[in-house]
């Protein structure tokens, strides 16, 4: 199976894996980082074919995917901005306080006398 047939740009135009969210950028860090197309498939729980067309395309693409990867790992090392981490922030604190009453609403049904 060619890379053409395994790798379709996503709704932003970005090379994916045919029928999933999956970018070849995502699969770049781990083929860079010397994982094995075996170690590929089972991390993202693809078939191994879609595994070797995307390592195929990675190859034959390379200067047309680099610039973008760069931008990529560029923007990873900056990390997010205050108000992003603000954003974060609040909606953890959300979670938790979500969590905390599912916590007590399943506490108070255990403990609730049965009718009858």
């Amino acid at each position: 199976m060619s890379d053409e047939s395994v790798i379709r740009p996503n709704r932003n135009g970005l090379p994916a894996i045919r029928g999933t969210r999956l970018t070849v950028y995502s699969i770049m860090d781990h083929y860079f980082s010397g994982a094995a197309l075996e170690e590929i498939s089972d991390f993202y729980r693809i078939p191994l074919e879609d595994a070797t067309g995307a390592i195929e395309y990675i190859n034959s693409h390379m200067t047309e995917l680099m610039p973008t990867y760069r931008q990529m790992l560029e923007r990873d090392a900056r990390g997010n901005s205050p108000d992003v981490n603000q954003l974060l922030s609040a909606a953890h604190e959300r979670v938790l306080e979500l969590r905390s009453r599912l916590e007590r609403e399943r506490r108070a049904t255990e403990d609730a006398p049965l009718a009858g």
